[in-house]
């Protein structure tokens, strides 16, 4: 197994786990090696932190690491100079959910890259790694020959937090320690309560995100957090479960990533925008079928309707869980869409209805994508959801 000392250089991975052992042994087994190797796990999960360490690991540790996505401008140059063996260091190729956009000409040139063997001197001098979903490089629309190359790529697993409950109470240090440095805050404990809570609630499968995803909470958590202490209900509010607000809020308010929930009296209702400062608001109602949707939204553009219920749901989910890659693919049923039917189509309303400038693009502004129809609004989308009672009636 890699040194203690240098998993501490990744606190994301420097737990004690069986899960993250394995993943540590397994990093340690491919640390000397020069031929490529796929880090797959959910996004989220810490695949960077390990391809770092599988970096720190090896005898290529004093020359630097780039992540280089496969639609960038560069990719081609360090094909290149990978093929006339000029290359150092190690490259992580990421953006795999991409892969079919690359022409076929491209496409071919990564399988060479992939599949040129390392000098047989030691140390290897270059390594490519691989940073992917599971699924992601088994698109029909990539060239056999890629794709044969990618089949013989090994793979090491990175788990999801959910098999990685062990490790809860060190990244939550690990996390704190972080935030409060970087915010300049005396925050220098988690409660042994929130600890608890917190091992409790993932273990029960009520989070659904991952180790970034706790990590932006923790953020949240140590900017609110009184005291030297991060108690239990800040830590549940930043986690937006289980707090002592929740029951009695009807609206959820997110800005720079940080969720808050509170009561809005029917008063408020019309002055979302201007009382929260954020750039949208969101009127949710309960459709034909009792199914929460957006029955309007406001923008500093105006106010519009959300006439198709089907777009409305993906809305109203999108919103209602902040910080969260929601796997819509796998909620077509819930939604009112028929198995084969993309939901793209529906993003693609919803960033229309919103005025994202950059909606004839692949690129938006407001909404991340992920392989599998996973999908959730960037953090720097702040808006105002106001929740459904079970009296309304659209």
């Amino acid at each position: 197994e890699l040194p203690h000392q240098v998993c501490q250089l990744i606190g994301h991975l420097a737990s004690r786990s069986p899960a993250s052992r394995r993943l540590r042994g397994a990093l340690a087994d491919q640390a000397g090696l020069g031929t490529p190797v796929a880090l797959q796990g959910p996004a989220g999960s810490g695949r960077r932190h390990a391809a770092r360490l599988l970096h720190l690991g090896s005898p290529r540790r004093r020359q630097p690491i780039r992540e280089v996505p496969l639609l960038s401008r560069s990719l081609e140059d360090v094909l290149a100079t990978a093929a006339a063996g000029e290359a150092t260091g190690t490259t992580v190729l990421t953006g795999w959910e991409e892969a079919a956009h690359l022409g076929s000409a491209l496409q071919h040139q990564v399988a060479e890259g992939l599949q040129a063997l390392p000098p047989k001197t030691s140390p290897p001098g270059h390594r490519f790694v691989l940073v992917r979903e599971p699924g992601e490089t088994a698109a029909p629309e990539l060239s056999p020959v890629l794709l044969r190359c990618l089949a013989e790529v090994p793979v090491v697993s990175v788990p999801p937090l959910a098999d990685r409950l062990e490790d809860l109470p060190e990244l939550l240090d690990v996390f704190r320690r972080e935030s409060a440095l970087s915010a300049g805050t005396t925050v220098r404990t988690v409660s042994a309560e929130a600890v608890a809570w917190l091992m409790e609630w993932v273990g029960a499968g009520e989070f659904r995100g991952e180790a970034a995803d706790l990590r932006q909470a923790v953020a949240r958590a140590v900017a609110e957090a009184s005291g030297e202490c991060l108690e239990l209900p800040t830590l549940q509010a930043a986690l937006g479960s289980g707090g002592t607000d929740e029951t009695s809020a009807n609206a959820v308010i997110c800005t720079n990533g940080r969720v808050v929930r509170r009561s809005v009296t029917r008063d408020e209702h019309a002055r979302l925008l201007d009382l929260e400062g954020v750039d949208f608001a969101f009127i949710a109602a309960l459709d034909r079928h009792q199914q929460p949707t957006i029955a309007r939204a406001h923008s500093g553009q105006g106010e519009c309707e959300v006439d198709d219920e089907r777009t409305g749901r993906i809305l109203y989910r999108l919103a209602a869980r902040p910080g969260e890659r929601l796997p819509l693919g796998q909620e077509k049923t819930s939604l009112g869409l028929a198995p084969d039917e993309p939901v793209r189509r529906y993003i693609h309303k919803i960033r229309k209805l919103l005025g994202d400038t950059e909606v004839q693009g692949r690129a938006s502004q407001l909404i991340e994508s992920h392989y599998g129809e996973v999908y959730a609004f960037r953090t720097t989308v702040s808006y105002a959801l106001l929740l459904p009672s079970a009296d309304d009636d659209s």
